[in-house]
């Protein structure tokens, strides 16, 4: 049998080599699930989360950037381990049915957010996007959170556009949906198009406003020939069907310069801005007027 001070050292050892898998980042927090779900779960109870704004830079005019809008970005402000980004924490909400009330929660802290900000006093109607999953178009309570979401972000000069994500498939009850949403004042994005389930029959069903083409193309732009073709279908697809293409996670001048000259002109990514807290966000807007 061990006795106590083997044990003892023992148990250092793996705490030792679990700092390490830490540190060299090869541990990621989700293999702690099982805490991380219970952790979770009283989060959405305590509601700790905050939304970060990242702007989206339109450059119709010239080479001048002019921000086009913001898109609310979730975190998970966990007690302990601190700021948790969404590819983490996500997959965990999904596979535990807790989509929508994290998604309630990112609809009510943007309103917040908005409103403790309006002293500003925006002169120009802004657009606000945020990432709602279709599972949630499904319920009409949900539609009817939606629609008073709408009439107080109109109230406060907002433009709420719905960015739907690829994650799951669009069923029919979710096009009728979205075809009554869009008549009573959103704008509607396809998320990542390019990356989920998204079919092509979709583009001519939907009346989307705008097409969100995946950073996962960008990041191999001028250096893979297939890639170029792929992004210069997608952009051109979309204006033949007179959708906006906003390209995801521009990250340097090079991508720039070969998307705007592909005909591109609407943009996000740390090359233009980070996501921002929301004063510094509503500054970046006045600054650009």
């Amino acid at each position: 049998m061990l006795d106590d001070k083997v044990i003892l050292f023992l148990f250092l050892d793996v705490i030792l080599i679990f700092v390490a898998l830490i540190y060299m980042g090869k541990l990621s927090t989700l293999l702690l699930k099982p805490c991380l779900l219970i952790d979770l779960q009283q989060s959405i109870l305590d509601g700790n989360f905050i939304i970060m704004y990242q702007p989206i830079v339109s450059t119709t005019n010239g080479h001048k950037k002019n921000i086009y809008g913001l898109e609310a970005l979730i975190r998970w402000n966990h007690p302990k381990i601190g700021l948790i980004m969404p590819d983490e924490f996500i997959p965990l909400v999904e596979k535990n049915n807790l989509m929508d009330r994290l998604t309630d929660i990112l609809l009510q802290k943007t309103l917040n957010d908005l409103k403790n900000n309006d002293i500003f006093n925006l002169d120009k109607t802004q657009n606000i996007s945020i990432n709602i999953p279709p599972s949630y178009l499904l319920k009409s309570i949900n539609i009817k959170k939606l629609v008073l979401y709408r009439d107080n972000l109109i109230k406060l000069n907002w433009q709420p556009c719905i960015e739907i994500t690829e994650r799951e498939k669009i069923s029919e009850q979710v096009i009728i949906s979205i075809h009554y949403l869009r008549k009573i004042g959103f704008k509607f994005s396809i998320d990542d198009f390019g990356s989920g389930c998204t079919a092509l029959y979709l583009l001519q069903e939907v009346p989307f406003d705008h097409l969100k083409i995946d950073k996962r193309f960008i990041e191999k732009v001028k250096n893979d020939n297939d890639v170029n073709h792929i992004i210069t279908t997608i952009i051109d697809l979309s204006k033949k069907l007179d959708i906006k293409p906003i390209v995801e996670g521009v990250e340097n001048r090079q991508q720039v310069e070969y998307l705007k000259g592909n005909g591109c002109e609407i943009y996000q990514g740390y090359y233009f801005y980070k996501p921002l807290n929301i004063k510094t966000a509503i500054n970046e807007i006045i600054k650009n007027k």
